[in-house]
């Protein structure tokens, strides 16, 4: 028989083990040189989306201006257009923790070490809530290891960084399995909502989800005492954090439209599209993020394993009486999920008008299927219980079976992706390569990129070169913008262009061959550049006036 202290170090090597199973997908994709703070090149060079890029050139105007008020402000991103960092998707808890220790302008990048502790924190909180159902090692690594390896996260990974926080929503269920009362439970919660709001607003909702639930069940269960209390301090810590994360900073433009466009299809599950060894690649709408959704093989055997043994021992119809308030959350959040346009392996079978309100409120979530994610972890903790409780010491050895199955299944969309980033260099080249630019430097103090616009065909490399350089610019992505601000930018700026008026101390791009037509017909030839630079049009107002220290290009 195993010593108490035995049982305890056991536990602890399992622990390790589950997390080593949850950080194996990071190390393979980007390599273990992607936690060094100074590999930006995998960001920037991101082959797959220019988001990473956004987050990061978010975080670089942050970390190298002073504080402005809120603490999350960062006007250099973006000028008028420029809101917080929170809309730039650079993770806040990491970005103001770091500003505020002053350790900004020693790291370039944290998004390594961010996927690097977030995949060992899936499989960690995991680990805590398989725990609830067992102590066998084997049973709980193996059930961490499947929470871990789930395309659903892993896609993230590489495309939205901050969305890899999904150890946050396995937080919440462990607070919500755990059942317990009392005025700890609800410390809990303030502190996972407060933290989920410092993350990312679409963890922030499934996290808010399910404390309600939780919160919902124990009205239920007629156990009141602190509850409105607690409501108000849920709410309150969720204000905070926003408020902290830049939330707020935005007056207009989080209503954005979009609602149905990247909808949950009825058979994403089943999907295998460039993940699965073994399941075909469904038929699908183009949609973005519609090959993110798949389960792997291994899950999708778990869940049928469990829905069986719960049919068959009773406990399916036992924890549908127990959990109802969860149950109907996730029923809402798949609704939500799938939207009024109801796709079936890419075929739209279902189009439900929705009142325009409606319709345009709902956008502000308008990556709507993401909101299943809670169900899913739900459901794998769920079946993983049920396996457990019926098959007893055989438990260990079928969900370990059950996660070589799963990573033998979404291997080759790990690999894809590793092929993806083996080419890219831990930095990139300066996209200011000309020496008009350090010059440049010295005498703008701003650079705008013309037609204003989000998002532009370009915008990443011209973005690089103003960090370059260090001179704010409009040149950005940010996830939501005032369309007010935006507008009256994009006329003054285009105003200002066309009649030669331009704005003292900003250097421009020339983003079509329209607008530079319009410089060129308005500029001053005595005292304005115009010209081509390292592939971009600059027009640069009254660059003759002043002798330079470097040729005209």
């Amino acid at each position: 028989m195993t010593s108490p202290t035995g049982r305890v170090w056991i536990g602890r090597l399992g622990l390790l083990i589950a997390c080593l199973i949850g950080v194996i997908p990071v190390l393979l994709m980007f390599g273990p040189g992607v936690v060094l703070p100074s590999h930006v090149g995998w960001i920037l060079g991101n082959p797959l989306s220019d988001d990473p890029g956004a987050h990061l050139l978010g975080w670089h105007y942050f970390r190298t201006t002073p504080f402005e008020w809120p603490p999350s402000r960062n006007s250099a991103y973006g000028l008028e257009l420029g809101s917080s960092i929170f809309y730039s998707d650079s993770i806040p808890l990491l970005a103001l923790g770091l500003k505020a220790i002053g350790a900004g302008p020693l790291v370039e990048q944290y998004w390594g070490a961010w996927l690097i502790a977030t995949s060992m924190l899936q499989a960690a909180v995991a680990w805590a809530v398989t725990g609830l159902a067992t102590r066998d090692v084997v049973a709980r690594a193996a059930l961490a290891g499947l929470a871990a390896w789930q395309p659903i996260l892993i896609w993230r990974m590489a495309i939205h960084p901050s969305l890899a926080g999904q150890f946050l929503i396995c937080a919440a269920l462990l607070l919500y399995f755990r059942g317990r009362t009392g005025r700890g439970h609800a410390i809990g919660w303030c502190l996972l909502l407060f933290l989920s709001s410092l993350v990312h607003s679409y963890l922030l909702v499934m996290v808010g989800a399910i404390w309600f639930a939780d919160w919902l069940r124990r009205l239920e269960q007629r156990r009141p005492p602190g509850l409105v209390e607690e409501a108000v301090a849920a709410f309150g810590s969720t204000l905070l954090g926003l408020w902290l994360a830049g939330f707020f900073v935005l007056t207009d433009g989080h209503v954005s439209g979009g609602y149905g466009d990247w909808s949950l299809d009825l058979a994403a599950f089943f999907d295998g599209g460039t993940w699965s060894a073994f399941l075909p690649d469904l038929p699908d709408n183009g949609e973005f993020e519609v090959a993110a959704s798949y389960l792997g093989l291994g899950t999708l055997g778990l869940l049928a394993i469990g829905f069986a043994v719960g049919l068959r021992t009773g406990c399916l119809r036992r924890a549908m009486r127990e959990h109802g308030p969860l149950l109907r959350i996730f029923l809402l959040l798949a609704l939500f999920a799938i939207t009024h346009r109801v796709f079936l392996a890419g075929r739209e079978i279902i189009a439900l008008p929705l009142p325009a309100l409606i319709e345009e409120g709902f956008g502000m979530l308008r990556a709507s299927n993401r909101m299943v994610w809670p169900l899913v972890y739900a459901s794998i903790f769920a079946a993983g219980f049920a396996v457990i409780r019926r098959a007893g010491r055989l438990a260990g050895p079928m969900l370990a079976a059950l996660l070589a199955l799963q990573v033998a299944d979404v291997a080759p969309g790990i690999l894809e992706r590793r092929q993806a980033f083996a080419g890219v260099p831990p930095t990139l080249p300066a996209v200011a390569q000309n020496p008009f630019w350090p010059e440049a430097a010295t005498r703008y103090t701003r650079l705008r990129a013309v037609p204003t616009a989000v998002l532009a065909p370009g915008w990443l490399r011209t973005a690089r070169l103003a960090s370059e350089l260090n001179l704010p610019t409009d040149a950005v992505y940010i996830a939501r913008v005032d369309v007010r601000a935006w507008d009256t930018l994009r006329d003054r700026t285009e105003e200002a262009i066309r009649t030669g008026r331009h704005e003292p101390g900003t250097l421009y791009i020339l983003r079509t061959p329209e607008i530079r037509q319009l410089a060129e017909a308005a500029m001053d030839p005595q005292r304005d550049l115009l010209a081509e630079v390292d592939g971009f049009t600059v027009l640069a107002p009254g660059w003759f006036v002043t002798p330079a220290a470097a040729p005209a290009p």
